[in-house]
């Protein structure tokens, strides 16, 4: 009777790993039918939505592209208003410095015209003021030159009448001394005529004797010569 039971209890386990072997075996079928089914659902699924995105992408690309025409038509007048604002500000800027700079420009002409009639007004009180200086200047030349004219006629007369009474004076001072010498040599000529006279009276001389009588004659000459000497030297 063991015996028995133990084959029994392998017959079992012998069915039991049979029939779950067959279980995991069904269960494999199944999930690989699972799996075929599930591929083919898939790719089906994927051919539809290639078919819908075939037809639906330039309709998607439409609304895309529209309403990003929008958003960046929406930006871009946004941004142009920004710089409309921007622009009619910096224009009533420069409005305003133009405006101001045509003030100045105005001031600046009015200045600079009074600036030029000031200026010709002090050119001509300058031109006339330097018209009655020459003219007053002209007056003291002519009449410098006129009295230095008058003077050096003055002077010019003076110098000749002098020059003429000294040139009379030289020439009778001349005159005085030539007479003077003339007298002179002719007293020495008598002297000396009457000292060889007397001298001959007396005797015949030698001629140491007639050297001693030339030397006491020379003196006569040389005093005679002397006296002349100054009166010719004054007259010069």
């Amino acid at each position: 009777m063991p015996k028995k039971t133990q084959k029994g209890a392998g017959n079992t386990d012998e069915e039991n790993f049979l029939q779950l072997q067959q279980r995991v075996q069904a269960e494999q079928e199944m999930s690989k039918k699972k799996e075929e089914t599930l591929t083919l659902f898939l790719k089906d699924k994927l051919q539809r939505e290639e078919r819908y995105t075939a037809v639906n992408r330039p309709r998607v690309m439409d609304d895309w592209r529209t309403t990003l025409r929008q958003t960046k038509a929406a930006e871009l007048r946004r941004e142009a208003e920004v710089m409309r604002q921007t622009s009619e500000r910096e224009q009533d800027e420069l409005d305003a410095v133009i405006q101001k700079l045509n003030r100045e420009l105005l001031g600046a002409e009015r200045q600079t015209a009074q600036v030029q009639c000031n200026h010709l007004q002090h050119l001509d009180r300058l031109q006339t003021q330097q018209e009655r200086h020459v003219s007053w200047l002209q007056e003291r030349w002519e009449g410098a030159l006129e009295e230095l004219r008058s003077r050096n006629h003055a002077e010019k007369k003076r110098f000749l009448a002098l020059s003429e009474q000294r040139n009379q004076k030289f020439a009778e001072q001349v005159v005085v001394a030539k007479q003077r010498s003339s007298d002179m040599m002719e007293d020495y000529r008598r002297r000396h005529e009457k000292m060889m006279a007397f001298c001959e009276s007396l005797m015949p001389l030698d001629g140491d004797e007639s050297d001693e009588l030339e030397e006491l004659d020379n003196p006569g000459v040389t005093s005679l010569a002397n006296s002349v000497s100054p009166t010719m030297h004054y007259d010069k």
